[in-house]
């Protein structure tokens, strides 16, 4: 496996045991001929506090979908609580 494909990897198959009620899917393939039906239509990404730089990057340039919205998840200043926010870069 590349360090391209292995980066891909970690980035969208990496879930933390926190976040097991998210009713979420994953869907990959490496087969670019091969066409599969997807069980929904993806509307964003939320990228965790901690997501390195360069897999946001990655993820951003791979994208198939141009509706896509793009979100990353920040600290409430002066709490534990978590917000999300637009990533409009």
């Amino acid at each position: 496996m590349n360090s391209l494909n292995k980066a891909l990897f970690e980035a969208y198959l990496t879930k933390a045991p926190n976040w097991w009620y998210e009713d979420e899917w994953r869907y990959l393939h490496d087969t670019p001929s091969v066409e599969y039906e997807v069980p929904g239509e993806l509307k964003e990404i939320i990228f965790g506090w901690k997501t390195p730089e360069h897999l946001i990057e990655i993820v951003k340039k791979v994208s198939l979908f141009d509706d896509v919205k793009y979100f990353r998840m920040r600290f409430v200043d002066g709490s534990f609580e978590m917000e999300r926010y637009e990533d409009d870069s």
